[in-house]
């Protein structure tokens, strides 16, 4: 599983944790970044690392594949390269759904609804489901 990265994790009290990831887009402010660790924190979600990187057009294309060939490939390839990003590690109960719902959809719910600026422009990346959380993470954790 995704090179090591196990999806549920045993903490020292013997509880299972599921693991996902937060992906901060290059237009978060450290202001909204601060906003999200208190939202994550205000679900009983726990960060457990902060990975900031630039990705690579390749990187980008494995992370959406669904959007490349597309009319929006470009657009999504010049705002994921242009600047670092960080990808925040999330353990908890049922946390890939909790964080999906966290996220929201853009201009409706959540910290999109807050903070994107468009379709493209949408400030936050996760899994969708286990099986992405296994195929995506190995982009960040090497």
């Amino acid at each position: 599983m995704g090179k090591g990265i196990p999806i549920i994790k045993t903490d020292p009290t013997g509880d299972m944790k599921e693991r996902t990831f937060l992906l901060l887009k290059p237009d978060v402010t450290s202001e909204m970044r601060d906003d999200v660790l208190t939202r994550l924190r205000g679900e009983g979600l726990t960060v457990t690392e902060e990975i900031k990187k630039r990705l690579t057009v390749d990187e980008v294309s494995k992370l959406y594949p669904q959007r490349i060939g597309g009319e929006f490939e470009r657009e999504i390839v010049d705002y994921m390269t242009s600047r670092e990003v960080s990808v925040l590690m999330v353990e908890g109960d049922n946390a890939i759904v909790r964080v999906r719902e966290l996220k929201g959809k853009t201009g409706m719910s959540g910290l999109r609804k807050d903070y994107a600026q468009n379709f493209i422009h949408n400030s936050f990346h996760c899994p969708d489901d286990k099986e992405g959380f296994v195929r995506e993470v190995v982009l960040f954790i090497k």
